[in-house]
């Protein structure tokens, strides 16, 4: 029969300090993510300043997508 898989993604998009933005993807993030959850972890990701993008570093967040893709298998 068919077998559906489920790929989810968290993508956590930030302000750098020369006021671009980036995004960070995260694979198979927890299902119990909640509004709170996310933005204290953006919050730590800012203030322990992990990611350095060529020079300028993350100021503070602007949003957080978690995205579903479904994959049908027909036949393998």
């Amino acid at each position: 029969g068919l077998q559906v898989a489920a790929e989810k993604t968290l993508a956590m998009k930030f302000r750098m300090s020369d006021g671009s933005s980036k995004t960070l993807s995260v694979p198979n993030p927890k299902a119990d993510l909640d509004e709170a959850t996310v933005k204290s972890a953006m919050a730590d990701i800012i203030a322990e300043d992990i990611f350095e993008v060529e020079g300028e570093t993350m100021v503070s967040a602007i949003s957080a997508v978690v995205t579903v893709k479904e994959n049908t298998v027909l036949f393998e």
